[in-house]
């Protein structure tokens, strides 16, 4: 669900910072700028998958062999943690809209060192 919700706010945030709301109310309406505000926006989703995956895969790697050591219950509780601040950090970002961007991308890096759900899932695998 994060996903789905993160998309569309990164899009309203990147249409903010570059044209008036009354404008992006009506973005598909304005093809010109739409193509611009798209352009903007492909480059922040790129790089929040890149924060919210890269790091989570590098930690799932040691989670398999210390969840055969210590036990499953932390490694699937931790994820959740992870996107509970996730959420926290990202309720703020819409109080800061000058500082959207940055603290969607900081949300996303707290969501990933916790994990994501791909720890959950090794957890569970493993």
């Amino acid at each position: 669900m994060l996903d789905v919700s993160i998309r569309p706010h990164i899009l309203d945030v990147v249409c903010e910072q570059q044209y008036p709301r009354n404008i992006c109310d009506y973005l598909p309406d304005n093809v010109e700028e739409n193509k611009v505000v798209q352009a903007n926006t492909g480059m922040y989703l790129t790089l929040y998958r890149v924060l919210i995956n890269v790091p989570s895969l590098f930690i799932g790697l040691f989670c398999g062999a210390w969840c055969d050591t210590y036990g499953r219950k932390l490694p699937m509780t931790i994820p959740c943690v992870g996107s509970n601040l996730a959420v926290v950090v990202y309720i703020v970002s819409k109080q800061f809209k000058q500082w959207a961007l940055v603290i969607l991308l900081v949300g996303a890096f707290i969501q990933c060192l916790f994990g994501k759900n791909a720890v959950a899932t090794i957890a569970v695998n493993s």
